[in-house]
């Protein structure tokens, strides 16, 4: 009997050392902090035509907090003032200045520590109006944002004077006040791997499109090329993406998240609730506690060792591009498998690569040992960490 005790008690002490392991870790790291500076709002402008108003301002965002902030959704409305402005045609937009798009659509930004974003509001009334109703008058900025937490819903009220506004020198519209790139945004590949490297730009891949007609559509047959696909791109053809809002992390996800570093994948509740959805639970406790350990002797990566590869690949929210930027985006699924069927109808070579743009790459499946043509093509990384829309890659076959 007394064995037993021992054994349940040392249980149970390990048990309270993990836990407390991890509540000093919470303690520890913090979180994000993200609010609108408002007495560091700046350049306001506005313009008069006969339509109505445009409005023009710039609001800091900041992060004061420890951690990274994702900033899933930004947006802007004028505060009514009853039925004043009802029958009026009033839009509000919101510009990131780091990151312009015209499409009034927000891309995912990841806010570090102690790091400002710059939001350009325009704020356009069209209609009939009396100016004293801008006397003062409030924009409500509404945000959508998580660090190691869950997601946090913040509405902050900017109070406003139209005395503040100066009459804009330049028309207040985004032609006018942005540059628009000549061509979209690609990454140069290096001279010396011209030759035997050609990334191909495709349409935005969508869930439940066949990788085949992907193929027929893009790719012209030559067996001397080897065809490599971005592992999150085939994951997303496979349907293998979950919007963040329809995952519940709970608490045991939000509690393990805490022992990863900032910029790792899985320090987000959502994307660690997810690795537990695809290796299971007792799996992903079992790789924390001995990559806990493994720290502690000085070891790296032995929670992946244990979690294994398709811990190792999921993406967290704008990790991957628009707009998939809202969603933890997964591994493929039986990736060799896809790749087999890839070579058996054109011929090819195929692997499924995820690669960075720190020199970094792992072939999650290949048919036949392809790394000694990989390894000089894949260092560059030539699909791209962005929006380069080349999620497919073919590189000549030429030994080193």
């Amino acid at each position: 009997m007394s064995v037993i005790v021992i054994v349940v008690s040392a249980i149970f002490f390990c048990i309270f050392l993990f836990f407390l392991a991890g509540k000093i870790m919470q303690w520890r790291h913090g979180d994000c902090n993200i609010f609108a500076d408002l007495e560091k709002l700046q350049n306001f402008e506005y313009e008069k035509d006969e339509k109505g108003l445009k409005l023009a301002f710039e609001v800091p965002i900041v992060n004061t907090g420890k951690q990274h902030g994702l900033i899933i959704d930004l947006n802007a409305r004028l505060q009514p003032k009853g039925d004043i402005f009802r029958y009026n045609i009033i839009s509000c937009r919101i510009i990131n200045m780091g990151n312009v798009r015209f499409d009034d659509y927000w891309e995912g930004l990841v806010l570090k520590p102690n790091k400002t974003a710059t939001l350009k509001i325009l704020l356009s009334i069209e209609g009939k109006f009396k100016e004293e109703d801008l006397e003062t008058f409030n924009v409500d900025l509404l945000m959508r944002h998580y660090g190691r937490g869950l997601m946090q819903f913040k509405r902050t009220q900017i109070p406003l004077k139209f005395a503040d506004f100066k009459e804009a020198e330049k028309p207040l519209n985004l032609t006018s006040m942005f540059e628009v790139p000549d061509k979209p945004l690609t990454k140069e590949t290096p001279a010396d791997l011209k030759s035997l490297v050609t990334p191909v730009r495709t349409h935005i891949l969508m869930p439940g499109e066949k990788l085949s007609d992907i193929i027929k559509r893009y790719i012209k047959v030559d067996k001397d090329n080897i065809f490599t696909i971005a592992e999150s791109a085939l994951a997303i053809i496979q349907s293998r993406v979950y919007y963040v809002d329809d995952v519940n992390p709970g608490g045991l996800a939000t509690f393990l998240s805490h022992f990863f570093l900032p910029d790792s994948s899985l320090s987000s509740p959502y994307s660690m609730r997810k690795a537990m959805d695809e290796v299971g639970t007792w799996r992903i406790i079992l790789a924390v506690v001995i990559g806990m350990l493994g720290r502690i002797v000085g070891r790296s990566g032995d929670f992946y060792r244990v979690a294994g590869k398709d811990a190792s690949v999921i993406d967290d929210c704008t990790g991957t591009l628009p707009p998939f930027d809202k969603y933890v985006v997964m591994g493929p699924a039986n990736a060799q498998k896809e790749m087999e069927a890839v070579k058996k109808e054109t011929g090819m070579d195929a692997a499924v690569i995820d690669a960075n743009d720190l020199h970094k790459f792992d072939i999650l499946a290949q048919t036949g040992d392809l790394k000694k043509y990989l390894a000089k093509a894949l260092e560059c990384n030539p699909a791209g960490n962005g929006n380069e829309q080349t999620p497919i890659v073919l590189i000549k076959k030429k030994e080193d």
